[in-house]
């Protein structure tokens, strides 16, 4: 299991590597072509011997897919994954997706949360409100436009973590967000009592604003 320089979580396990989506500021598929996982990368590998890595006794936060969209896992490799979470749940799992439609419709044990990656506002709107039997979050980043949170359409049960994050890197035409659009983000969690954990991508711009909340569930890993 590997320490991670992502701020959200505390370790990576990556079962699967490659992704198809194709987005022009892909950290994952640039750090593929320096160190060479797989040899092209929109064609994603499982890797099942990885999963032995859960079975560290000490809880951790484990991003289950740094290097990888889950829309891309075949089913079996999803089921052997689950398999591995279900024999190791002294930790808490999160995984994520651009295509939320690629999370099955079943029943997952309480330390499994689903997320949803959002860039722009019309991908927001076309993934709320479908229902899934686990813990739900949103990870806004990077964040390319503003984005407005509708407050009647968000199962608030579900939905208990948003994410939010500027683009790195020195991509050309490289989006850098206004402080308006996360100030708007905040008040509309804290309508909804949801916890937002801002990216350390964020501090310099929000100043005495910057915020890095995490859900109850998690104080027992991050205490």
């Amino acid at each position: 299991m590997n320490k991670t320089k992502i701020d959200w979580c505390t370790h990576t396990v990556n079962p699967v590597v490659g992704c198809t989506y194709n987005c022009p500021y892909c950290y994952a598929r640039k750090l593929n072509k320096r160190f060479k996982w797989i040899k092209e990368w929109s064609k994603p590998q499982f890797f099942p011997e990885r999963l032995s890595k859960l079975s560290a006794k000490k809880p951790r936060i484990v991003f289950m897919n740094s290097m990888s969209d889950i829309a891309d896992w075949q089913e079996d490799w999803f089921f052997e994954t689950l398999k591995a979470i279900e024999e190791n749940p002294q930790h808490i799992y999160l995984f994520l997706t651009k295509r939320l439609q690629a999370y099955k419709d079943i029943t997952y044990t309480s330390n499994v949360w689903l997320g949803n990656t959002i860039t722009r506002q019309k991908e927001f709107i076309r993934e709320i409100g479908r229902p899934y039997k686990a813990s739900r979050f949103y990870s806004i980043e990077p964040i390319l436009e503003p984005i407005k949170l509708p407050l009647n359409n968000i199962p608030k049960q579900n939905v208990k973590w948003v994410i939010v994050g500027a683009e790195t890197g020195n991509r050309q035409n490289k989006v850098m967000p206004q402080k308006e659009w996360i100030i708007d983000i905040v008040a509309r969690c804290r309508d909804l009592e949801i916890p937002i954990f801002m990216k350390e991508s964020l501090k310099e711009l929000m100043g005495k604003d910057f915020i890095q909340e995490y859900p109850s569930a998690f104080e027992k890993v991050i205490t």
